[in-house]
């Protein structure tokens, strides 16, 4: 039974980490520019040089 309490307890800490996390990041992606984030550029719609192809 201890090891029930402690596991859900660290379960519990995760859980509320991972939604302080999201929120974080939720705001951060809403103060962020439209912008591809793994590039820095414009996303493929908007982006003339992303319709060539890549060599």
């Amino acid at each position: 039974m201890d090891l029930y309490i402690r596991e859900n307890d660290t379960l519990r800490r995760d859980n509320d980490n991972l939604k302080r996390d999201i929120e974080r990041l939720r705001k951060t992606v809403q103060a962020a520019p439209a912008t591809n984030s793994r590039s820095g550029t414009l996303p493929p719609s908007q982006d003339p040089a992303a319709s060539t192809p890549q060599k």
